[in-house]
């Protein structure tokens, strides 16, 4: 993220992945940046909690599966169901990445050979 760029924001709130409109935000430029090992146990703790209270830690603990429909749910509520897990799982990785310093960018990138 650069210094221009206005900074990423995520819902803390569990109770309000349903509605959009009543969700507080938290801006991710607050939190600790993952630089290097020492800095590692304030970033764990801090991603724990915020993930956990935004009921995100069972996607990043790889504890909880993407949902599947069963035969007696509707089609609209399977949708919201996913659409709820997507938007956590969407969320979740939006914190690691805006955790990390600008110089990691590049390990994400396809071109980095």
């Amino acid at each position: 993220m650069t210094e221009a760029s206005s900074p990423s924001t995520i819902p803390p709130s569990s109770s309000a992945w349903k509605n959009h409109s009543h969700r507080p935000h938290l801006k991710l430029d607050k939190f600790p940046k993952l630089t290097n090992q020492t800095d590692y146990p304030v970033w764990r703790d801090t991603a724990r909690y915020v993930l956990g209270t935004m009921d995100c830690w069972s996607l990043v603990e790889d504890t909880e599966a993407q949902p599947v429909k069963t035969k007696n749910q509707d089609d609209k509520d399977y949708e919201e169901t996913l659409g709820q897990y997507k938007a956590r799982y969407q969320w979740a990785s939006i914190f690691v990445l805006e955790s990390l310093p600008d110089s990691a960018g590049s390990l994400c990138s396809r071109d980095n050979g």
